[in-house]
């Protein structure tokens, strides 16, 4: 029996699951591995099936390091007002930072702000990244 956990264990992080959340703008928050492409947000929930939400319907991204949402957001952390419209997005960094981002994509490693328009790409470590607030799309 020992010896079978350590196997899903080990099969579980050899995958890269994560328990990101989104929370859509009708507060339905959605746990699993996400990424972003060509506007749409992909959830894996469970590693295998998928759920696709547009980026104009979702309020925030949160990224865990861990393999479980344990629950809410770290102390400090506030939701955004939904009656101030946010331009571009905010992507908040581990240790209070924040920088405005034209969400571009996310996969595994990075968040990718910018790079349309003849805008510069910049990738941000996914792992430095705790949240994304974001705005209009």
């Amino acid at each position: 029996m020992r010896f079978a956990s350590s196997l899903v264990f080990f099969a579980l992080a050899a995958t890269g699951l994560r328990a990101d959340t989104v929370t859509r703008k009708d507060r339905v928050s959605i746990n699993g591995a996400v990424t972003l492409a060509a506007g749409v947000v992909t959830i894996a929930p469970d590693g295998s099936g998928r759920l696709a939400v547009n980026l104009r319907d979702v309020a925030t991204i949160e990224f865990n390091r861990t393999k479980f949402n344990a629950g809410g957001s770290p102390a400090g952390v506030r939701n955004p007002s939904s009656a101030v419209p946010v331009p571009t997005s905010t992507v908040m960094l581990h240790g209070g930072g924040r920088k405005a981002c034209l969400l571009a994509a996310i996969d595994a490693n990075n968040v990718r702000c910018g790079g349309s328009g003849g805008e510069k790409a910049e990738d941000i470590p996914r792992d430095s990244v705790l949240r994304i607030l974001v705005g209009r799309q």
